[in-house]
């Protein structure tokens, strides 16, 4: 087994969170105002319910996912819809990956051109798709610990800046707008699939799919708590505000005289949030690997991956908010199929095991 318990709970509450609080504050906050908090809420409603899914699944089988589908559609049909799960892994991908670049240039460099600052994620990202799966258990270990606390340590130090004046959920509540913002919001609330890639790769104990959901509740308060503070202080500006998680910290009154030590641990929480970023990356080279099962395709499908990152990063660069209108707009009925409907649907596969 490659994952141990404790090891899915971390990738759960300490990792699925991170990709959520970059840019995804100031998406909601520019469709919802101070309800902001309502789409996240029902975003994780669904995304626990698929989680409970996989991990009662869990409980049933100890077979990996792949095992499953073939068993019961053949193998040709396995090998397609792992091919087209590679597919749309990648894809998924592309919209928080490129986000981060808002968070490295906002917080670590100011000078460097962007693509050179990309190009370190790009190679970074293939050289760990090409590492088995007990890497990303043993990553989460040492970084998800760091993460959260310099996130906790974030959330201290932003405390003393909140106003609460401007903060009036209800008071202009519609539903038309719950559903353009949860819409919009959907590209960085797809991680509840990852799980189902993980079957067969840790035994599952008494109490492990309770020890999972609990953590990604943690780990769901913690991003709702951080969306309440970040709109407490930018208020109506919120929609403006990317990197959020660099700017929560930045008004603490200290940083006068102690200098910015909001910047240490920005770059403390980077370390879980990268590896939150290669975690679909590293899927879809798996699921490339399980279709086309030969001898150097997942070194093959790695470098490709970073060059086709770095690339489609250097055309694309000024065009972020277009890919974001792009994919949040058109791309949601895929989302809702691949990362929704199958893992929730893949449950009746165990019906095979009689």
């Amino acid at each position: 087994m490659q994952l141990s318990t404790r090891q899915l709970c971390f990738i759960a509450g300490g990792l699925f969170p991170l990709t959520k609080l970059v840019l995804l504050p100031s998406v909601l906050a520019y469709h919802m105002e101070s309800d902001l908090l309502f789409p996240a809420l029902f975003l994780f409603l669904i995304e626990g319910l698929v989680l409970f899914s996989v991990m009662h699944l869990s409980s049933k089988t100890d077979q990996t996912f792949y095992a499953l589908v073939e068993d019961r559609f053949g193998k040709v049909f396995a090998r397609i819809l792992f091919g087209v799960y590679g597919v749309y892994f990648l894809c998924s991908a592309i919209l928080p990956v490129f986000e981060q670049n808002l968070l490295l240039r906002s917080a670590f460099y100011d000078t460097i051109p962007s693509p050179v600052i990309f190009s370190s994620f790009a190679v970074l990202a293939g050289y760990f798709c090409m590492k088995p799966l007990r890497c990303l258990g043993r990553l989460s270990d040492v970084v998800v610990p760091i993460s959260s606390v310099s996130l906790a340590l974030l959330l201290v130090l932003s405390l003393g800046t909140i106003e609460t004046d401007g903060f009036f959920p209800f008071i202009d509540f519609k539903a038309n707008r719950l559903f353009t913002a949860s819409v919009r919001a959907l590209p960085r609330c797809l991680d509840c699939a990852y799980p189902l890639f993980f079957l067969g790769h840790f035994k599952h104990e008494k109490g492990t799919t309770w020890k999972v959901l609990l953590s990604f509740a943690v780990g769901c308060i913690v991003v709702l708590f951080f969306l309440f503070d970040f709109y407490c202080i930018f208020s109506v500006l919120s929609p403006r505000e990317s990197s959020a998680v660099s700017k929560i910290a930045r008004y603490f009154p200290a940083t006068a005289t102690i200098g910015r030590i909001d910047l240490i641990l920005t770059y403390l929480f980077s370390l879980g949030y990268v590896l939150a970023l290669m975690i679909p990356l590293y899927l879809a080279v798996s699921c490339i690997d399980v279709c086309l099962p030969f001898r150097y395709t997942r070194l093959i499908t790695s470098a490709a991956i970073t060059l086709g990152l770095f690339f489609l990063y250097t055309l694309l660069q000024s065009s972020l908010m277009g890919i974001d209108n792009l994919i949040g707009t058109y791309g949601f009925p895929v989302f809702l199929l691949f990362s929704f409907v199958i893992p929730s649907l893949s449950f009746f596969l165990r019906k095979t095991h009689g």
